[in-house]
């Protein structure tokens, strides 16, 4: 374990003592003191050192764009953000985005997605679909991968599954520490929970309530772990082992096999959630894989690796 991933344990841990959120009250709590305070969601400064950073709105979301300076790549990348479905893009998001725009070096798009509860899974999922259908008509299909980490993640296979329907699907789908069912209702969950230094399972439950609105957990839009695997671009799926959205791997690879979707697992074997966006030795092997998958040249496979 290097020094890097011991300090981020240490300060998750103590982020998570000092603002709990093992219960719906306490969730409740922090999401009220995010809206009364929120955090900016823009790229800080940093970002803008060596990327062109543009905004627009679509369909009243606001976007961003960045790509390395004075370039018109030719590979696009649209991402959508974690954090519980209920919380802003973070500078810990930024910072990984930056760093594969340069390393690829390709084009990203950045939705600054509603939150929940103030809108759910029905409205949310829709209004990205169109956004990904609209980049798959501009940047064409061949060119574009679908990325999201943690809720982002969740919604991103959601967004891929609706586009599906429509007929259209990027080119691959790449999902780090995905949350594919709201209710975590894989008892592995529980068992991983006292090894996961970030998330819990009652608070993450909670989130997701509000994300679903009215619709049912089990809705592939909720969940996408419970919508059809056929006709989907290929699947790389990046989890730690000490997540408890690991749980819902096993299931995911038997719908994968069972609808014949193209879908490969990387596991980082004692690492926490989200581990390849965060800034440790351990996630380098995953970002530099991310890199090649986006670039074309790592090839998906169908077995687990």
């Amino acid at each position: 374990m290097s020094w890097q991933l011991r300090a981020t344990e240490v300060a998750l841990r103590t982020v998570r003592r000092l603002r709990p959120s093992g219960s719906p009250e306490l969730m409740q709590a922090r999401i009220e003191k995010a809206r009364a305070k929120p955090a900016p969601a823009g790229p800080p400064s940093r970002v803008a050192r060596h990327l062109d950073v543009t905004s627009r709105e679509s369909d009243g979301v606001v976007v961003y764009d960045v790509a390395p300076r004075g370039t018109q790549p030719a590979k696009h990348v649209c991402y959508l953000h974690g954090g519980s479905y209920t919380f802003e893009i973070t500078p810990v998001h930024w910072r990984f985005i930056s760093e594969m725009a340069r390393a690829t070096p390709a084009g990203f798009t950045v939705p600054i997605y509603e939150l929940a509860p103030e809108a759910g899974a029905d409205r949310t999922v829709a209004a990205m679909a169109d956004l990904v259908e609209d980049l798959l008509e501009e940047r064409g299909s061949g060119n574009v991968t679908l990325m999201g980490d943690s809720a982002g993640g969740g919604m991103a296979l959601a967004v891929a599954q609706q586009l599906r329907d429509r007929g259209r699907q990027p080119s691959r789908i790449v999902l780090i520490s995905p949350w594919l069912d709201v209710s975590l209702s894989e008892p592995a969950a529980m068992e991983i929970e006292p090894r996961d230094v970030m998330l819990s399972v009652a608070g993450l439950r909670y989130c997701g309530g509000l994300y679903a609105g009215g619709l049912d957990p089990k809705d592939p839009r909720v969940s996408p772990l419970f919508g059809k695997m056929t006709g989907l671009a290929p699947i790389d799926l990046f989890i730690g082992t000490h997540d408890v959205l690991y749980a819902d791997v096993p299931p995911i690879v038997a719908a994968a096999e069972r609808d014949g979707a193209t879908l490969r697992v990387h596991e980082g074997p004692r690492l926490p959630h989200d581990f390849p966006i965060l800034p440790i030795p351990e996630g380098r092997p995953a970002r530099d894989a991310i890199v090649e998958l986006v670039r074309g040249s790592l090839q998906p496979a169908r077995e687990e690796t």
